[in-house]
């Protein structure tokens, strides 16, 4: 609150949600991240956060998404309306194999900001923001915004 965030991401964890909810979800995003599998998913979904994501933070060490990721955006998106994110792998035509299967968000890290030992400059971190952008104007499917 005191840096003027508007959301909170956290762990998966069904009792932190439900806290997390009831003190600051009226003003601020949260999200639930880390998720391991279809049971836990259903679980968290049940505490309505905004969002739910899978993939770890910082787990994008190789090029592709994690297939369990993908496997389990693509079952989420099918059957929730609450939006979730994949994690992507750690090279930005990652996110083409995220936007196939239907997910609402593709989530970058490394793809974008590079690793410590790369140090990229704002250009180049911007140059892959937009080579993201194309490649998911290219392979999303659509999606209806009326709903």
């Amino acid at each position: 609150g005191r840096i003027g965030a508007d959301g909170l991401q956290i762990n998966a964890e069904a009792p932190l949600l439900e806290s997390i909810k009831e003190q600051h979800g009226s003003r601020m995003m949260v999200g639930v991240t880390n998720v391991k599998g279809r049971h836990n998913a259903l679980l968290l979904g049940e505490g309505e956060p905004d969002y739910i994501m899978f993939g770890k933070p910082g787990a994008d060490t190789r090029p592709d998404p994690h297939a369990k990721n993908l496997e389990l955006g693509e079952w989420w998106s099918s059957i929730v309306e609450i939006p979730c994110i994949v994690l992507g792998g750690s090279v930005v035509e990652s996110v083409v194999p995220v936007a196939k299967a239907g997910v609402e968000f593709v989530g970058l890290e490394t793809a974008i900001f590079g690793t410590e030992e790369e140090a990229l400059s704002r250009t180049q971190i911007v140059d892959r923001l937009r080579q993201a952008n194309q490649l998911l104007d290219n392979h999303a499917p659509e999606f209806d915004l009326a709903d």
